[in-house]
């Protein structure tokens, strides 16, 4: 028998995330989610412990500070500026475009690029490029499905919906994308004093300095960690821009990208709000319902962007627990100051660079798919109309 909680407040979500922030550090891996990941090898599934503070400090320290997140800036303005002129062509031709699918490719091409561009030979990326976007848009569609064997652990070993058996092909083929990479990265005969030029390259740095130690770090780790970045740094980011863009279109409701924070278990039973949880219970954070709560914001269904203005207390980093896009405590989002950059620079460049309207004849429909993000049911397909005068400035 299992048992489960859902918390609807910012106060219950404050007691847990800060104020019981280590007995309910763990998390409750779904089955997917286990087979996506080696096991639950990696940041987001791992139990809290010495193997998670390794990875969880090396990502920290290594990959997420604004010094290597920096040293991208230029590749991250060559993919947007290549973006643009797609759609600057685009707009000469009068055509409509998939937002979210030209937001996904450059997600993706920003992504591959920060893992592994130093690592795997430029006439390569084209190939491992198609077969990623496959790959992932499948892995993220099956880590948000409902899994009844999640609730009911004894249905398990029937895989009723199938769900594991499908996740297993794209761990298969998502596997062999990083193998080669790894291959070609050992092929460049790289020394330890080496400057590290690619995500990859700090990993597998790590798992060698690691490996005498009391809790080594093995290959199956560092393709963990790149499932986490590859995941993260896709589909959250094109959801995000992607609602940000109809909103922006059509003043419509609110939409947060992921309605449920990932769930996280107690080690030990606890009492939150004078209810006790007991150990082991799957426990959800409600974002969806806190962010849309009357008794902490005015009139929430509005569209007011300005709200964030006028509210100076109000953040993004986990301290504000009636807005917690990242989460918060020591689960926390990694990605936090990669998120920014990229969603914040690609939507800007989109919106100065083009006004957007709905094709003729159509309708923006708003209506929200559920997932491990929210989705738009329906792709938002808009028209871009250059609003530069220098056509120049487009190339």
């Amino acid at each position: 028998m299992f048992s489960c909680s859902v918390v609807n407040s910012p106060s219950l979500a404050r007691e847990i995330l800060k104020d019981q922030d280590i007995n309910f550090s763990n998390r409750d891996v779904p089955l997917t989610g286990r087979v996506a990941t080696y096991g639950g090898l990696d940041i987001v599934w791992l139990p809290y412990g010495a193997e998670w503070r390794i990875l969880r400090k090396l990502c920290v320290t290594k990959l997420l500070i604004r010094k290597t997140l920096e040293s991208f800036y230029e590749l991250r303005r060559q993919e947007v500026r290549e973006r643009t002129r797609f759609l600057y062509q685009q707009s000469q031709e009068k055509s409509a475009v998939n937002v979210g699918d030209q937001l996904f490719l450059t997600m993706m091409n920003l992504t591959m690029n920060m893992l592994w561009g130093g690592s795997v030979k430029a006439e390569n990326m084209e190939s491992v490029g198609a077969d990623f976007k496959g790959v992932i848009s499948e892995m993220i569609r099956l880590l948000g499905e409902p899994n009844v064997s999640d609730f009911f652990p004894w249905l398990a070993r029937f895989d009723l919906q199938g769900l594991v058996k499908q996740m297993r092909v794209c761990a298969h083929q998502l596997d062999a994308i990083f193998e080669g990479a790894i291959k070609q990265m050992q092929k460049l005969g790289r020394k330890d004093d080496d400057e590290c030029k690619d995500f990859l390259q700090h990993l597998m740095k790590l798992k060698d300095q690691e490996v005498n130690s009391e809790t080594p770090i093995t290959v199956n780790h560092v393709k963990g960690v790149l499932t986490d970045m590859v995941t993260g740094g896709t589909d959250t980011s094109t959801n995000t821009i992607e609602f940000a863009m109809a909103e922006l279109i059509s003043n419509p409701k609110l939409h947060p990208t992921i309605p449920l924070l990932v769930p996280h278990r107690p080690a030990e039973t606890a009492v939150v709000g004078g209810y006790a949880i007991p150990k082991d219970t799957k426990v959800f954070i409600n974002v969806w319902s806190i962010q849309r709560d009357p008794n902490v914001w005015e009139n929430p269904t509005e569209f007011r962007p300005e709200r964030f203005l006028d509210n100076k207390s109000c953040d993004f980093t986990g301290t504000d627990y009636s807005f917690l896009p990242f989460g918060s405590g020591r689960r926390i989002c990694a990605g936090v100051a990669l998120a920014e950059r990229m969603v914040l620079y690609t939507l800007a460049t989109l919106l100065h660079s083009f006004d957007w309207k709905i094709p003729e004849g159509c309708v923006l429909d708003l209506e929200e798919k559920f997932g491990i993000v929210l989705k738009l049911k329906t792709p938002l397909v808009a028209l871009p109309v250059p609003r530069l005068s220098d056509s120049n400035l487009y190339q």
